[in-house]
């Protein structure tokens, strides 16, 4: 068999090319109508600045789109207005309504929910007592910081919306929370292309030999890591698109792609330990939703 060129794997992943862009951000203020993280938002006259409904405490803006601004070959691919995400930052400790499965055992006599703070310290949030027989499964209520819950697909400690802005913004100062960042603006894209990763190329039914991979890996065509607009998942874990409330079909449109691992452009997820991603349904556009995937 004849070596593959980079010619033959792109036609055989035909029609699963994407752009995608890298943001050029500079630091400083910008107009509430900016692309941008942190900073003043556009808020419309009379609105406060928004609050967890968990803990009331005020959320973080991790992003800000005009969908307006965005390269023009994206056709308004992903609508019209201010795209908005906020996050709750908050320790505030919630109980998600769902269960978790763990195996008592005689040893102990009490079992101890741990959550993790900003700094990654242990701290106990709830303890339940056991009834000291042989191990058994045992279901407990899941408890979790707003911060972290934020991180959840549709999670109710976030915040994400598409508005229209008129002309003229509520003038809000951005709100004192335990950890300040600096406003930053995106001022420009750096545009590439790529394909989805070898698990999602599965599901298309496409599979490359070992040395059609690595031409793939060489040529920097897999999905990058790292914050970016557009383009494939660089998925931190296994392929696990959130599924549309209208439709129940994949929302594979991923819209942007956070990674401060790789870069200090926006501050999220937490401490640089995971990947979050911005996904929109392609055939509902109102309905998008942020979640992350841990390393």
């Amino acid at each position: 068999m004849s070596d593959p060129t980079l010619n033959n794997v792109e036609a055989k992943l035909a029609g699963l090319r994407r752009l995608t862009w890298k943001p050029i951000v500079q630091v400083g203020e910008s107009p509430v109508d900016a692309s941008k993280t942190s900073g003043k938002v556009w808020l419309t006259p009379g609105e406060i600045w928004p609050t967890c409904p968990n803990c009331q405490n005020p959320m973080r803006l991790v992003l800000q789109l005009n969908l307006q601004a965005l390269p023009v070959s994206l056709n308004q691919q992903f609508g019209e207005g201010l795209l908005q995400l906020f996050c709750c930052e908050s320790d505030f400790e919630i109980h998600t309504g769902e269960y978790i499965s763990v195996l008592s055992s005689s040893v102990r006599s009490e079992f101890q929910i741990v959550a993790y703070t900003t700094d990654m310290s242990e701290t106990v949030v709830d303890t339940f007592d056991l009834d000291g027989s042989d191990a058994t499964e045992t279901s407990i209520p899941e408890i979790r910081p707003c911060r972290m819950w934020a991180c959840e697909a549709f999670s109710s400690s976030q915040l994400i919306r598409i508005v229209q802005p008129q002309e003229g913004s509520a003038d809000v100062p951005v709100p004192a929370m335990e950890e300040n960042f600096p406003a930053k603006q995106i001022v420009g894209w750096q545009e590439s292309q790529e394909y989805p990763n070898i698990e999602e190329l599965e599901t298309f039914g496409i599979a490359l030999n070992d040395q059609e991979i690595e031409l793939l890996l060489q040529s920097e065509l897999h999905p990058q890591a790292g914050d970016k607009l557009g383009g494939w998942v660089g998925w931190a874990q296994a392929v696990d698109y959130p599924s549309c409330p209208i439709c129940n079909q994949a929302m594979n449109q991923l819209i942007f792609q956070l990674e401060w691992s790789h870069g200090t452009n926006f501050p999220y997820p937490h401490d640089g330990l995971g990947v979050g991603y911005l996904v929109q349904c392609p055939g509902h556009r109102e309905q998008v939703t942020f979640f992350c995937q841990f390393t």
